[in-house]
């Protein structure tokens, strides 16, 4: 007797609704916004089974939220207050929802049903049951927005400014969604960031914000980034020249009547000055390079690391003579860099992030 009762808890443990290996199936697993699209909850039910209701829900950004039940007997309901989806419930069945995207601002969603039955137990009884079943990630396609085509951001800045004068900057972003934040960056580090459309900020300019590039001329670069869950998907960059302020050359002007080789001898030293506070090459000055990348384990440096940078680095490991890969972040090594005369020559993003180039003045003997 013991082992009957023990065989028919088995079966009734064992004999539950089912599914199809597919669950529930989108057709070529994409939804368009403002497409209709038949959805299928595969579900098989036993003999023994009747069913009770249906209950289609949808998953995106880690929220799950019901928009459709299918009760025994036909009953539909649609839920109210759903925006991201609506549906024809007057097509749709206890398998098969008529259900149509009205927003693209998720780039994957996940449809799943739950499946509710009534199960009779032989003695006379019913027990409810019930089984849910989801799908892979879908795709969503926004044809009229074009992927991100349409998502831009703008970086409005004066193309110069002068020590100890204030920049005004201007970061913007078009096509935006709630999804979407700003980020200021300047000279490849973040100093401000906003959800929203417009972000305004005015930068007290000091010596550091400059830097000499290639063309040795001093200047800095401004940037706005349009971000989406920590990806770049849009971004405008502008670079500022430093407006130079020549105050010493009113102090030679009297020694202008000493004749034609006073003036030259002048004009020499004058040179001899001027070539040493821009450092370039005759002087003895030189300039070394890094690239920093961001990566998702952290941060990737190329070119050659001098060893009072690598102690400021957390468990470097060498991939190869000219790479070293840190699990520090790229804020935290640009501050060691930084720390130790590094400073920002470039900036561009990159799928992986952003990656900066950059640059310090070694001096020769």
């Amino acid at each position: 007797m013991g082992t009957m009762w023990l065989l028919l808890a088995l079966a009734s443990t064992v004999q539950a609704i089912k599914f199809m290996r597919e669950g529930v199936l989108v057709p070529d697993n994409v939804l368009s916004v403002g497409e209709g699209k038949e959805v299928e909850c595969k579900y098989i039910m036993w003999r023994q089974e009747r069913l009770y209701s249906v209950t289609w829900s949808i998953q995106y950004s880690g929220v799950k939220t019901d928009f459709f039940v299918y009760q025994e007997g036909g009953s539909k309901e649609v839920k109210p207050g759903v925006s991201l989806v609506t549906v024809d419930a007057d097509n749709s069945e206890d398998k098969v929802v008529k259900m149509r995207l009205t927003d693209g601002r998720e780039e994957e969603v996940t449809i799943c049903c739950d499946v509710m039955v009534l199960r009779d137990d032989g003695y006379g009884s019913m027990t409810n049951k019930h089984k849910e079943k989801c799908s892979d990630p879908i795709r969503v396609e926004d044809s009229g927005r074009g992927g991100q085509a349409l998502v831009s951001a703008s970086m409005e800045a004066p193309s110069s400014g002068s020590v100890g004068s204030s920049l005004p900057l201007v970061c913007s972003g078009g096509g935006l969604t709630s999804w979407h934040s700003l980020e200021l960056m300047v000279n490849g580090e973040r100093l401000r960031s906003l959800r929203g459309g417009r972000l305004e900020y005015t930068l007290p300019l000091t010596d550091r914000h400059f830097t000499r590039g290639y063309s040795q001329e001093e200047s800095m670069s401004v940037g706005c980034l349009v971000m989406k869950s920590g990806q770049v998907v849009a971004n405008d960059t502008r670079t500022i020249r430093k407006e130079e302020q020549v105050a010493r050359l009113g102090s030679h002007g009297s020694h202008g009547s000493h004749g034609s080789q006073g003036s030259q001898s002048q004009s020499r030293g004058d040179r001899g000055l001027f070539s040493t506070a821009e450092g370039q090459s005759s002087t003895g000055h030189c300039h070394s390079y890094m690239v920093l990348e961001e990566t998702r384990r952290g941060s990737l440096l190329r070119g050659r690391i001098p060893a009072v940078v690598m102690e400021g680095l957390t468990h470097p490991a060498r991939l190869s003579e000219d790479r070293h890969e840190t699990s520090m972040s790229a804020v935290l090594v640009l501050d060691v860099l930084g720390f130790h005369g590094y400073r920002v020559a470039a900036a561009a993003t990159q799928p992986g992030g952003i990656a900066w180039t950059l640059e310090r003045r070694c001096h020769g003997g």
